[in-house]
């Protein structure tokens, strides 16, 4: 190998072995369970190799080889042995059943000889000072001994190869060796010579004479029965594969673990009560495994898949309640508010007891985060009866992840659907498919969204394939149940296949009784307290909603609950400590701004529509409604128009849209400028801003608001501060309506708005807003834009003008 190594003397890491010895100038591949630190990572490092003399009492010989490390890789798990494994596990006495095959697989090479000076095990290694030993007569001629070595060598391994590719390469690195020491310790290697023998020539430094014996036991071996030895040899080797292996594919090499295994799996098969075409696909594929030996590579992949097939719930289900007060009662302990969405549950459960079965029904719960969609999952199973399971299919990119991957490739197992059946043990759970618009779409693992088409659809999902199973599953009999925060990155196929219901956020109201009955006495709880440990008033209750935690839903107000909670455990564990005796902590509003800080939210976006030319309108988005500023400003100029704010083409098509209309009607909307609509505007350079720049804002809503901020800045008037307003416009000046118009109203309520306009064609959306919110908020129904401009700019002399604009 490396003739400059100088390791006379020195101090290296010793591996022991069992049944092996190994020579220079021969490699080894060895499979350890815990690759030393000494060998990892480190090519070429140089450790040594000793045999056992006796492995009972940890003896070794005094002589060994000194070896370099090759390459080294991890060996991936699983349970496929190879005949190398089962050799390699003979050469360190381990039985291939405990085989380690997590960890790590290293080539060495024999370099040098070597002797043991000293030895010590240090940290569970072996460490030894050696010394390295060469042969003394290497200077003789030796090439008519090499000759007769090769052509021994040569016929010995073309009689006794395990293999016609392992013969051929013993005989061609035979014939390409010419270092007559390399040479005989190669041949050496596969000798059939008991250890100690080997270890004779090991320890043999005489280099001729050991190449005599090397040759004398080829002789010996070709004079005795040559046939019988070859048949010995390889006989012996696939003795020690098979009797160690854990399975064993042909019933007359299986123990009786594997025959009683594959029994219980045919029992359990030919008992489930699934379609025949299914069974028989089923039991072809049990009577394949009975056939197959050990090393077939597809033994564990079927048994798995069989293993996966007998353990499904094909007529298993769960029987429903159907008892409708006891499901309403269920549904209003768990959740305050939401009445439609719980009308609509309940309707479920009366189709159900009335026709027998629901198959189609599949929900889809629309609304802001934190309003409690996936938690009404949870809810309708419990009332039903039925088991619950939750897949999240927010980012899955993967269409292998729904339909599940072929049971040939490595890895393999079903798609989510199947294995939630497998868990909940029933045919007809509750499956929540979460975040349903966040599925993903990846060009080389396909289209998830798609792969959902098969899962959702009533007339297809009775015959689902999986495609680990490959057989049809019936799915008719789950009742699925999606969440969303906005269908419009749904696509639209899958969208038409679904039920859509919409949550809205929570008014300040709900948020006020959701506080009391269900996130406080959470907080208390999971924060090692109890009730009497503190006490929070409505009042601040309040006020912790509406300054602290402005949202749609309550995730951050129960986080700021939890927060006050944290602080009362912190003086009640001092009590603790101190043995003195803890009274209830009254949190007040004081105590809150202690706690909390200052407050996140104040009536600001109201405050800043005190000068002309700003505006306050109502938004949609996936986490609620919310009130939106528009702010514009004008200087002299050429007409020019600048638009800031991340906006949409839609958005951006309402300014023109507006701007239009102010054009045709400039001298009744300004009285003071020119007579000249075109030359009072193309005097004035205008800008549009919509605060929140960081953050996309598209759609036609803003129509109206739009136009009452441009007004106001054209005719030095102030809008109203407690007025919001919503509604497309068209060129001919009339009010347009909107979606969203519950949402919208819900965020200005929590702003503290007490106006808001709508559009007149809106007004049948407002029967879905709370009464209580009804009561505080008031609704003004437009139909033209003046109208918008009557009621949310401030009394000024450009009313007095508005009577000149032509109702068109």
């Amino acid at each position: 190998m490396d003739a400059s190594i100088n390791m006379s003397k020195a101090k290296i890491p010793i591996l022991p072995v069992t049944h092996r010895v190994i020579y220079p100038g021969t490699a080894l591949r060895i499979t350890l369970s815990n690759l030393p630190e000494f060998a990892r990572g480190k090519k070429l490092t140089m450790f040594g190799i000793v045999t056992y003399k006796n492995a009972s009492t940890k003896e070794l010989y005094d002589y060994g080889t000194l070896v370099g490390v090759v390459s080294e890789m991890p060996v991936t798990s699983g349970n496929n042995y190879s005949a190398n494994d089962a050799i390699i596990s003979s050469f360190f006495n381990t039985p291939l059943s405990s085989f380690p095959r997590n960890e790590w697989q290293i080539t060495v090479m024999g370099v040098e000889r070597f002797k043991i000076k000293s030895l010590r095990n240090e940290g569970g290694v072996y460490m030894a000072k050696i010394e390295v030993v060469k042969d003394k007569d290497s200077d003789q001629n030796i090439e008519e001994l090499t000759d007769k070595l090769k052509k021994a060598g040569a016929e010995y391994a073309s009689k006794t190869g395990f293999s016609r590719m392992m013969t051929q390469q013993r005989v061609h690195r035979i014939q390409e060796e010419k270092d007559l020491a390399y040479l005989g310790f190669y041949i050496a290697g596969f000798l059939d010579l008991s250890i100690p023998e080997k270890q004779m020539l090991l320890e043999n430094f005489s280099l001729i004479d050991r190449s005599k014996k090397i040759l004398e036991h080829c002789k010996v071996s070709e004079d005795s029965n040559e046939e019988a030895l070859s048949k010995e040899v390889s006989q012996k080797i696939q003795e020690k594969f098979y009797q160690k292996s854990s399975r064993n594919r042909n019933p007359k090499f299986m123990n009786s673990g594997d025959e009683e295994e594959v029994q219980k799996l045919q029992e359990k098969i030919e008992a489930l009560e699934m379609p025949d075409s299914s069974k028989k696909y089923v039991l072809n594929e049990l009577n394949r495994v009975k056939s197959m030996r050990p090393i077939n590579a597809e033994y564990n992949v079927i048994m798995n898949y069989l293993e996966t097939v007998s353990s499904l719930p094909w007529n298993l289900s769960s029987q429903d309640n159907l008892d409708l007060e006891k499901a309403q009662t269920q549904l209003d302990i768990d959740h305050s508010g939401l009445e439609k969405v719980k009308k609509r549950i309940i309707e479920y459960l009366a189709v159900r007891g009335l026709k027998g079965d629901m198959k189609g029904s599949i929900i889809c719960f629309v609304g802001p985060p934190g309003v409690g969609k996936t938690s009404l999952g949870q809810s309708i199973a419990d009332s039903l009866g039925r088991k619950f399971h939750r897949i999240s299919l927010g980012g899955v990119r993967d269409e292998a992840e729904i339909r599940g991957h072929r049971k040939t490739y490595v890895g393999a197992m079903p798609g989510v659907f199947i294995q939630g059946l497998k868990k909940c043990g029933t045919n007809n759970p509750v499956i929540l498919l979460d975040e349903i618009d966040k599925v993903g779409k990846d060009m080389i693992r396909g289209d998830t969204a798609s792969a959902l088409l098969e899962v959702l659809d009533p007339s297809q999902n009775h015959t689902f394939t999986d495609h680990y199973l490959a057989v049809p599953f019936d799915l008719s009999n789950v009742l699925f149940i999606a969440t969303a925060n906005t269908v419009s990155s749904i696509p639209s196929p899958l969208l038409d296949r679904m039920d859509t219901i919409h949550l809205s956020g929570y008014s300040t109201y709900e948020k006020l009784s959701i506080a009391k009955n269900f996130l406080l006495p959470r907080q208390i709880n999971e924060n090692g307290l109890k009730p009497e440990h503190i006490s929070v008033p409505d009042e601040v209750l309040n006020k912790v909603i509406t300054e602290y935690t402005l949202e749609a839903g309550v995730r951050q107000l129960e986080r700021t609950l939890g927060s006050l909670c944290r602080h009362v455990a912190v003086k009640y564990s001092k009590s603790l400590k101190a043995n003195s005796e803890f009274k209830t902590e009254v949190i007040d509003e004081p105590k809150v701004d202690e706690v909390l800080g200052a407050p996140k939210y104040d009536l600001e976006i109201q405050e800043r529509v005190q000068t002309p030319g700003v505006a306050l309108g109502l938004a949609w988005t996936p986490y609620g409604g919310k009130v939106m500023l528009v702010e514009t400003s004008k200087s002299p100029g050429t007409g020019k128009l600048r638009i800031t704010g991340q906006l949409g083409d839609v958005m951006k098509e309402s300014v023109l849209t507006a701007l239009s209309w102010i054009q045709a009607h400039f001298p009744a909307l300004c009285p003071n400028a020119s007579s000249s609509s075109a030359e009072g505007l193309e005097g004035i350079d205008l800008h549009i801003h919509f605060p929140a720049a960081a953050v996309p804002k598209d759609g036609p809503s803003a129509g109206v608001t739009i136009t009452t901020a441009l007004v106001g800045l054209l005719g030095d008037v102030k809008t109203r501060s407690d007025t919001c307003m919503t509604g497309e416009i068209s060129l001919k000046g009339n009010v347009m309506p909107v979606g969203g118009i519950k949402e919208k109203v819900l965020g200005a309520h929590r702003t503290g708005i007490k106006r808001v306009l709508l559009p007149f064609r809106n007004q049948k959306d407002t029967r879905d807003i709370p009464e209580y919110v009804k009561k505080e908020v008031q609704f003004v129904f437009v139909k033209k834009v003046e109208e918008v401009l009557r009621e949310a700019l401030e009394e000024s002399n450009i009313f007095r003008k508005m009577e000149q604009i032509p109702h068109l």
